[in-house]
């Protein structure tokens, strides 16, 4: 006598990030009950700016962000979300928003390629070699005062030391610009459009 076996299915779960999708053979029952749910969780994270009147609670991840920018609600959401939108594609944004002025299309797009491009490295490199030259004037005129000492190597230590945290100070610093910048050009175009 043959048993009969419950045909299996493929299903594919989103776990959290974007690279973690499971894939696993569940029963005909499960593998339904399965994709109706992740479809109707899909529905409803995955809001195009039709659905603007949706109101959604915390932060949202870049893949929810819109990539078109055709409502002042759209502008809403990269603003308040200005965090995930430097995960969004290099090229930034398009701007296709009735009734907005071409410069300030241009201005915005601009400013949110500028953001998702910024990495705050050239800021940090600036300010960690600005440190580590004062740990070196300082070095020279400690040493043309007193003499080559054994402690000097441990002034130079911790000079390096500072030098490094000054290069992540200035990273921190130039992020925060970039993210000031890109605000400040998504509330000129809310301000002009409403």
């Amino acid at each position: 006598m043959k048993s009969e076996t419950p045909i299996k299915h493929l299903v594919a779960s989103h776990q959290g990030s974007d690279s973690e999708i499971s894939l696993s053979f569940r029963s005909g029952a499960e593998a339904e009950a399965t994709s109706a749910t992740n479809f109707s969780e899909g529905d409803a994270m995955h809001s195009t700016s039709a659905d603007s009147k949706t109101k959604f609670s915390g932060r949202r991840h870049a893949s929810r962000l819109p990539l078109v920018v055709r409502t002042v609600e759209d502008v809403k959401v990269l603003r308040n979300n200005s965090r995930a939108v430097r995960r969004l594609p290099a090229g930034g944004v398009i701007i296709a928003f009735e009734g907005l002025d071409e410069d300030i299309a241009q201005t915005l797009k601009a400013s949110s390629a500028a953001y998702i491009r910024s990495c705050g490295c050239g800021e940090g490199g600036a300010f960690a070699l600005i440190a580590f030259i004062g740990v070196l004037v300082f070095l020279t005129i400690r040493i043309v005062s007193r003499g080559v000492s054994w402690s000097d190597l441990g002034l130079l230590a911790g000079g390096l030391l500072l030098a490094v945290l000054a290069g992540g100070l200035g990273k921190v610093i130039g992020l925060t610009i970039a993210r000031l910048r890109f605000k400040r050009s998504c509330d000129a175009v809310i301000s002009r459009m409403q």
